[in-house]
Order: C-alpha cells, then sequence, then structure tokens
C-alpha cells in the first residue's frame, strides 16, 4: 500500500494488478514503511476517509494467468507436490489456493473501499489521469513487475470448463466491473 499523508493519497496495492511497478513509481511520496504491500484499509491505524484513496483492478482471466506464471516463477514455493499445468491449476484451483496466498481473493476484496478505481488494461493511461486527478503530478510508469511479453490471456485456455471455473473463482469481479472472457 501506498501512503502519502502530505497529499492525503492512498494506493491500495492489488495482487497481479502491476503493484510494483506503481509502489516504485510512487516511492518518492510513500509514507508507508509496512514491508507488506497488500495491505487492505482495514488495517490502516489513521482515519483515511477524505483521503484520496485508488484501487486498480484487472481481468480475472488475464490475471489467473498472471497468477499461474508468478507461481511458476517460485515453483517449489507454490507447487510443493510438483508443477501442475494451467488447466489443472484453474480446476483444481481450491487446493492450490492455500499455497498461493493473496492471489486468491478478488480485486474487489481490495478495491472495495476505494473511492477511484482504476482498470490495469490501460495501466500507463489510468495511472496517469490517477496521478494528475490526486494532485501527486507527473510520474512514469515503470514496467518492474513486467516480464517477457506473452500470448494473449485468452490463447491460454483450451477449454470451456477453464473459462468457467475462472469466472466462478473470480465472479465477484466480473459481475462488479463487468468483464468477460
Amino acid at each position: 500500500m501506498v501512503i502519502s499523508k502530505k497529499h492525503r493519497f492512498i494506493l491500495v496495492m492489488t495482487p497481479k494488478s502491476g503493484s510494483r511497478s506503481m509502489r516504485k513509481a510512487l516511492s518518492h511520496i510513500n509514507d508507508n514503511k509496512n514491508p507488506k504491500h497488500h495491505l487492505r484499509l482495514k488495517h490502516l491505524d489513521f482515519d483515511y476517509r477524505d483521503y484520496f484513496v485508488a484501487a486498480f483492478v484487472r481481468n480475472p482471466w488475464d490475471r489467473m494467468v498472471s497468477i499461474y506464471h508468478h507461481a511458476l516463477r517460485s515453483s517449489a514455493k507454490y507447487f510443493p507436490d510438483g508443477i501442475v499445468d494451467f488447466e489443472d491449476f484453474i480446476i483444481n484451483f481450491n487446493k492450490h489456493k492455500s499455497n498461493i496466498g493473496l492471489f486468491y481473493k478478488s480485486c474487489h476484496a481490495y478495491a472495495k473501499h476505494a473511492n477511484h478505481v482504476y482498470r490495469f488494461e490501460n495501466i500507463n493511461e489510468e495511472f496517469s489521469t490517477m496521478c494528475d486527478i490526486a494532485g501527486l503530478g507527473k510520474i512514469i510508469l515503470g514496467d518492474e513487475g513486467r516480464l517477457a511479453p506473452r500470448a494473449h490471456y485468452r490463447d491460454f485456455y483450451k477449454t470451456d470448463g477453464m473459462i468457467s471455473k475462472v469466472g466462478e473463482i473470480f465472479r465477484e469481479d466480473r459481475k462488479i466491473y463487468g468483464y468477460v472472457f
């Protein structure tokens, strides 16, 4: 979470929605020294009701591809019984979610108390808009969290069952933010 008391600004960090890049870009205004950067607003010890509170949300199917690739990079931690393919990861998500920590929560679990919600799908433009509206000035968003380019998220889904399962897992994000496959 990025907190700037001077700017009365909070950016809630939604996992797998550009948080590493945004945290680095905003590090010069960040008063938050807590290493747990995916905190939710309920963990704050001050009244934030008059703050500009922002969060980013991400298409659930795209986010699931990102979650899976993140898990592959640290496979021993996330797949203690051995690496599984993407389809198995999705179909047996409830089995794997105890290993993937915060990633199984919906974006809305983080964004629900934000008074400004932006979309990862247009991250550069949305980040710039957020900074302008919040009065932070022009801040360039880097790409610290991005990996080498990969195929479009739709290319990872081989069956209707995979598509349906992700829609079910992140039903809240799909309904609230209008995401479709």
